[in-house]
Parts: structure tokens; sequence; C-alpha cells
């Protein structure tokens, strides 16, 4: 159950980490319309456009520090630079200035320092989308870094078992002495349990993720097939010598 928490919570995580890139990214967008825009619209319109602007802006922000702090227990959770954004976002006052501008704006004049603004501030959410951005994609390559370790090293310890029983397999067909029988019998049960361990931690990082590499997978399998067919001429020796 546990597990199946974990999953669900590293789940959410990507979905919220997600969804904030993508309103960031959209705020940036939208400021950069309105700087492009500017010369040729209305005050009042560029007023009532970069309220609208402002306003999300600051509920970015105050979002940005919540889900900070959602994070902060999820291992790995980029959860000091999602703070660190916010903090950024606050120190330069971007809603703030945002809600100053279109406050100029509303009393009807319109010049070129108010564009000017407009510009600065469509340039510097274009950076915080851009940090939340890489933010995002840092955690990513880190889960696939991270993940292709597990598999990795699950790989190596499986051929590792598999070399072992094919040794195992060939000491059966030249002792057929009881006592030694008895021996490859409990050094099989003992690859047996190593081999349920590895695979245990496989399906593991599987529950852990959906972005386990086919060919990953593929390698994996081939190997436990090996695994098994040794197995069974183990077994088919063993039987033999019985007789």
């Amino acid at each position: 159950l546990e597990r199946v928490l974990n999953l669900l919570r590293e789940a959410q995580a990507d979905q919220q980490l997600d969804a904030m890139q993508r309103r960031l990214t959209e705020l940036a967008r939208m400021q950069k319309d309105v700087a492009e825009q500017f010369p040729e619209q209305t005050s009042q319109v560029l007023s009532g456009r970069e309220r609208t602007i402002g306003t999300q802006t600051e509920d970015a922000e105050d979002q940005l520090s919540a889900l900070a702090e959602q994070l902060r227990d999820i291992k790995s959770s980029p959860s000091d630079a999602l703070q660190s954004l916010a903090d950024v976002m606050q120190s330069d006052r971007l809603a703030e200035r945002l809600n100053q501008l279109a406050e100029s704006l509303r009393t009807g004049r319109k010049d070129n320092a108010q564009h000017v603004e407009a510009q600065q501030l469509a340039e510097r959410l274009d950076d915080i989308a851009r940090q939340m951005a890489q933010t995002v994609e840092e955690r990513r390559d880190q889960q696939l870094r991270n993940l292709a370790e597990k598999i990795d090293r699950a790989a190596r310890d499986l051929l590792r078992l598999s070399m072992m029983q094919e040794e195992l397999r060939a000491e059966t067909t030249t002792n057929r002495a009881t006592e030694q029988v008895a021996r490859i019998g409990e050094a099989q049960v003992d690859l047996r349990v190593g081999t349920a361990m590895v695979v245990d931690r496989v399906l593991t990082t599987a529950q852990e993720t959906f972005i386990i590499p086919p060919d990953a997978l593929k390698s994996l399998s081939q190997t436990m097939r090996s695994m098994q067919d040794a197995t069974r001429a183990i077994e088919q020796n063993r039987a033999d010598n019985a007789r």
C-alpha cells in the first residue's frame, strides 16, 4: 500500500509541476502579446489586460510557494528550486509592477516609458517560465538517471546469478554422489531466492515509473528466460542422477 501511495504522490507531483510550467509559460505569452500590441491598443484595453496578468502572476507566486511546501517530503522533488523561483518573482515585484502599470494606463495616459516597462515585464516573465521549464526537465532527467542505474544494477545481478546457475548446471552433470546432489540442491534454492529478490527490485522499479525503456525490459526478460532454462536443466540432471 505504501508503495502505491508513493507512486501516486510522484505522479501527482509531476502533473502539478507540468501544470505550473504551462501556467507560467502562458503568463509570459500574454505579457509578450501586450508589449507587442502596445502601440495599437487603447490605454483602457491595455490596462484591463495588465490587471488580469498581474492578478494571475500574484496567484502563480502563491501557488509556487504552496507547491514547494507540498513537495518538500517527496524524495528528489525540486521544492527548493520552486521556492527560489517564487522568491525571485516576489523580489522582482512582478505582480506589483504589472498592477502599477495597469493603474497608470487606466488614467488614459500612454507613453513610451509604459511601453518599455511592458517589454521588460514580458522578458522577465519569460525568464521565469524558462527557469520553471528547466526545473521540470532536470527532475525528469534525474528520474531517468535513477531508473537507468536501478535497471543496470538489476541486469548485472541477474547476469551474475545466471552465470552461477550455468556453473551449477554443469556441476550436476559430473557430480552424482548423494552429498554432492544435496549440496547442489541447496545452492539452487539460494539462487532461486536471489533471483526472486532481483525480480522484486525490477517490479518495484516498474511501479515507480511508467518510462522503463522497452529495450531494458527486453534484456531483462531474455536474462530471466535463460535462468529458467538453466533451472529446468539442473532439475532434469538431478532427476537423472536420482535414477
